[in-house]
């Protein structure tokens, strides 16, 4: 069975990007790959002025994994920090890699200036790397703006593999999801925390997402409720119908626009409530684990052993080829 690595920063609260960008498609490749999914928390300081306690944060996410259908049993859950491997491998890929390549890829070239003085921005595809090539991972599940990264642990892969004149390290490849943005609340851009234009996973009930639904833009030119609309020109809510919702809804919706026989409130009310439905399983599977005392710490520690073992199998490959 091929592998796979992909990771997730422990930066705050979980959304619908996350879930419809990452994890169900994670659920699906856990059946055709062997998985490991990595709390990144050495790459969720890379871009922070200031640093928080990342503990509660990062249970939350193991939680909301294994809500989304992530099963341990499947696949190997853990914590960057815990595989100090990961280290020690971006030590070593650091003495084939090139500053100017680093100083080319989009995420530090496009960051703010008062960041660009920090050693560990630069050096973040680095680490990102080390993190697919230190399990000699096939294949990389990531959102579009991550290509570039992959792109770059292949060529370290190649690098490598020159020097020690063998095929030691895999050349891994993207595995792009198929919903590949999903709009942010504001209506700009694509929904992230950053941004803060999301809808809290755990905030998808009716009376949570009411209130930030009902005030969402919609088709422009329909200014009164008689007023024929277009789905296709609503910039945000008709594309969370999408998400959530099924060919017959969605055709109700449709029709229901274009012939004026909903405004666009009712059409909203409609949305909110099957984004609670739809994710009303998942909230309460995560209730429901949280009571589950020591969980989420006994699912980390058998991970980091799996982990382990399997970053030690690649570095005891790479060191002799450093002379180590």
């Amino acid at each position: 069975m091929k592998r796979l690595l992909s990771g997730m920063r422990p930066t705050g609260a979980m959304h619908l990007g996350h879930f419809f960008g990452v994890l169900r498609n994670w659920a699906k490749l856990q059946n055709k790959y062997q998985s490991f999914f990595m709390i990144a928390d050495w790459n969720a300081l890379t871009d922070r002025q200031t640093y928080e306690n990342l503990n509660p944060i990062i249970s939350e996410i193991v939680l909301l994994w294994l809500a989304s259908g992530i099963d341990p049993r499947k696949s190997i859950i853990f914590r960057q920090s815990d595989v100090i491997e990961h280290a020690e491998m971006e030590v070593l890929l650091s003495m084939t890699a090139k500053i100017g390549d680093l100083k080319r890829i989009p995420a530090f070239k496009d960051a703010d200036k008062s960041m660009k003085n920090k050693l560990g921005l630069l050096i973040y595809p680095l680490l990102q790397a080390a993190d697919i090539l230190v399990y000699r991972a096939e294949a990389v599940p990531v959102g579009e703006d991550q290509v570039p990264h992959v792109e770059y642990a292949r060529i370290l892969a190649q690098t490598i593999n020159k020097i020690a004149q063998k095929q030691i390290l895999p050349l891994p490849k993207v595995l792009l999801t198929k919903t590949k943005r999903i709009p942010g609340t504001d209506g700009q851009a694509k929904m992230s925390k950053s941004l803060n234009n999301t809808i809290n996973l755990l905030k998808t009930d009716f009376k949570s997402t009411w209130p930030i639904l009902s005030k969402l833009q919609t088709d422009p030119n329909r200014v009164t409720k008689k007023d024929a609309g277009d789905p296709q020109k609503c910039p945000i809510i008709f594309p969370y119908a999408n998400l959530v919702m099924n060919s017959k809804q969605i055709q109700q919706i449709k029709e229901n626009c274009k012939n004026a026989k909903w405004g666009c409130i009712d059409c909203k009310r409609e949305i909110a409530k099957s984004l609670d439905k739809y994710f009303r399983p998942l909230r309460e599977k995560y209730f429901k684990l949280k009571k589950k005392k020591g969980l989420v710490t006994k699912i980390l520690a058998k991970g980091k052993i799996k982990a382990k073992e399997e970053a030690s199998k690649t570095l005891f490959l790479i060191r002799p080829i450093f002379g180590l």
